[in-house]
C-alpha cells in the first residue's frame, strides 16, 4: 500500500517512510496501515477473526465480503479520500485526513445447543411410562386369572368331596348293616347273601359276613370308585395350598372339611374295631362332614 506522492507538498516519494523527507507530513499508508492492524476483520456470517490474506473464513468458507475487497470511486479501500490533481496538474490534499468506516470487531455467537438430546430423554421418559403401565396391567389381570382359577378348583375340590362322602355314607351304612344283621340274627334282603354266605343260616363270625360284603363285585366296585374320589381330592387340594388373601378364610374351612371327609372315607375303605366303635366313629365323621361342607357353602358358588 505504498503511496508515490507526498500527500502535504506532492513530490514525489522513492520509498516507504512514516514522514515526508521534504515537509515533514506523516504518510496516509502509515496509518492506515496501523488501523488495519488493530482492527481486523470479522466474518459476517459466524463471527470468526479473518486471516489477513485469507479470501475465505477458516470456520465456515463463508466469501470475504465484497465490501473489504472493492474500494469506492475517489476512497482507499479503509474509506479515506485519495489525493486530487487540480487544472494544473497540482496534487490537492485533502484537510484533515481521516480514516472512516472501521468497523467494531463482531463477537462470535456461541453455537446454539441441541435440543435432539432433551428429545430423545423425553422419548425414552413416555416409553419407560408406558411400559411399567403395560406391565402393571399384566401384573393385575394375572393375579385377577389367579383369583378366579383359585376360585374355580375352590368350588371343584369341594363338590368332588361332596360326592365321595355319598359314596362313602352308602357303603358306611351298608357294612353296618351286615355286621349288626349277622349279630343279632336279623333277616333283611339287602344284606341277606352275605350274612348267609356259608348257605345254611347266619354266619357264626360277623368277619365272614364283611369278607363275602368286600368280595362282591358291585360293592367292591363302589370302593374302588371311594379310593379314586380320594387320589383326586388329594391332588386338588395340593393345588390349593398357597390361597390368595381373597381365599385365606376359605381355605381354612376347606382343610376343616378335608379332614372330616378324610376319616369319613377312611372308615368305609379299612372298617375296623367292634360294631359299636365303628358304628360311633362312622356317625360321627358323616355328621361332621356334612357340617363342614355346609360351611363352605358360604365360599362357593353352585
Amino acid at each position: 500500500m505504498a503511496l508515490n506522492f507526498c500527500p502535504g507538498c506532492g513530490k514525489e516519494l522513492n520509498g516507504k517512510s512514516n514522514f515526508c523527507p521534504y515537509c515533514g507530513c506523516q504518510l496516509i499508508h502509515e496509518i492506515v496501515a496501523e488501523e488495519e492492524k488493530k482492527n481486523p476483520s470479522f466474518c459476517e456470517k459466524c463471527g470468526t477473526q479473518l486471516p489477513e490474506d485469507g479470501e475465505n473464513c477458516p470456520q465456515c468458507s463463508c466469501p470475504a465480503s465484497e465490501e473489504e475487497t472493492v474500494s469506492g470511486e475517489g476512497e482507499t479501500p479503509t474509506g479515506e479520500e485519495v489525493p486530487s490533481e487540480n487544472a494544473s496538474g497540482e496534487i490537492i490534499q485533502a484537510e484533515n485526513p481521516v480514516i472512516q468506516n472501521i468497523q467494531p470487531p463482531v463477537m462470535a455467537m456461541p453455537p446454539k445447543k441441541s435440543k435432539g438430546g432433551l428429545i430423545a430423554v423425553i422419548v425414552v421418559a413416555v416409553l419407560l411410562v408406558f411400559a411399567a403401565i403395560i406391565t402393571i396391567f399384566a401384573v393385575s389381570a394375572s393375579n385377577s386369572k389367579k383369583v378366579e382359577e383359585y376360585g374355580d378348583n375352590l368350588n371343584l375340590v369341594t363338590m368332588t368331596m361332596l360326592s365321595g362322602a355319598a359314596k362313602a355314607e352308602d357303603a358306611g351304612n351298608l357294612i353296618k348293616s351286615v355286621w349288626y344283621d349277622t349279630i343279632y340274627e336279623e333277616y333283611d334282603s339287602e344284606t341277606y347273601k352275605y350274612t348267609h354266605s356259608n348257605g345254611y343260616g347266619f354266619n357264626d363270625d360277623f368277619n365272614d359276613s364283611l369278607a363275602a360284603l368286600f368280595s362282591d363285585s358291585a360293592f367292591r366296585a363302589q370302593i374302588s370308585e371311594i379310593e379314586s374320589n380320594q387320589e383326586t381330592v388329594e391332588g386338588l387340594m395340593k393345588q390349593l395350598q398357597d390361597p390368595p388373601e381373597e381365599y385365606e378364610a376359605a381355605y381354612d374351612a376347606l382343610m376343616d372339611y378335608y379332614s372330616a371327609y378324610l376319616e369319613l372315607t377312611g372308615l368305609v375303605v379299612n372298617p375296623s374295631g367292634s360294631l359299636q366303635t365303628f358304628s360311633q366313629n362312622f356317625n360321627s365323621a358323616d355328621s361332621e362332614t356334612l357340617k363342614c361342607y355346609k360351611a363352605m357353602q358360604i365360599y362357593i358358588e353352585e
